[in-house]
């Protein structure tokens, strides 16, 4: 059976200088790192990412996150990396059998790929017109300037990351602390969509204040938008499976099997080897 290696670099948790680079499976690099757990890792191709603290007002609120406050493939990638590795030690509390993470990042190199760079390819005129008839269309959408303004208001907002080409529809009884929650999550990486954007990658913010049936009206409006949006699931807090379902027929959610991981990893051999 064949065996997925890598070469990631040891840094000191404190100082963050660099100790070692590891090279092979996850079993043959754990094995040599004693108290493995109390460092931090990237993946020597990704070896220049910073983890300094930035932060920045935008849309009238601080916003702060390491290393940067927009997205990158090595930011994402070495977070990803020490995401995993925590995972695994917290539910295992020991490092055997760990060879399936890599796997995992091979599936969630795919997702940066699929949600991210893909996007900024796509026609800039095409999701411009989409957005701007969704707005000609429901003018009760206003543009936020000041992310304050939303606090402790409910309603539908509407979340555009020009650079890549895409948007989400959300929902809140406080619109101004949900929005701040997708900037500030901790746990992004085990997500999708919205969530594993940073600050930075939001450039136009619209909001639809209300209080009236807002599982109905955002279910609606994901489904007025004929261009994919970053929306995961239909919207609305009881979804059924058909919805679900369709929803993923609507948007070819994307699912990977063990050959897909495979060639996955084959394609991108500065990443990965598989032996």
């Amino acid at each position: 059976m064949k065996s997925i290696r890598a070469t990631i670099c040891q840094y000191d948790m404190q100082t963050d200088k660099k100790i070692k680079e590891y090279t092979g499976t996850f079993n043959m690099i754990f094995r040599k790192i004693p108290n493995f757990k109390n460092y931090y890792y990237r993946f020597k191709i990704f070896e220049n990412t910073s983890r300094v603290k930035v932060t920045d007002i935008h849309f009238g609120v601080q916003v702060s996150d390491f290393g940067s406050l927009t997205i990158s493939e090595g930011d994402y990638m070495n977070k990803r990396l020490n995401y995993c590795i925590q995972n695994w030690v917290d539910e295992n509390d020991k490092p055997i059998n760990a060879n399936g993470i890599f796997n995992n990042l091979a599936y969630w190199h795919f997702t940066y790929d699929n949600y991210v760079t893909k996007l900024c390819y796509l026609d800039k005129n095409i999701f411009k017109k989409e957005i701007d008839n969704f707005l000609l269309e429901n003018p009760f959408f206003v543009q936020i300037t000041d992310l304050n303004s939303l606090k402790g208001i409910s309603g539908i907002y509407l979340m555009i990351l020009d650079n890549y080409n895409n948007c989400y529809i959300g929902q809140s009884n406080d619109m101004k602390r949900r929005i701040q929650r997708h900037w500030s999550r901790k746990d992004y990486l085990s997500g999708h969509g919205i969530d594993l954007y940073k600050a930075k990658d939001t450039t136009r913010i619209f909001a639809f204040p209300t209080v009236e049936d807002l599982d109905g009206k955002e279910k609606i409006f994901i489904q007025e938008f004929k261009y994919d949006t970053i929306n995961s699931l239909p919207g609305g807090k009881n979804i059924s499976f058909q919805e679900i379902a369709n929803h993923f027929k609507l948007h070819k959610s994307n699912r990977l099997t063990i050959n897909d991981i495979n060639m996955l990893i084959d394609s991108n051999p500065d990443l990965f080897v598989l032996k």
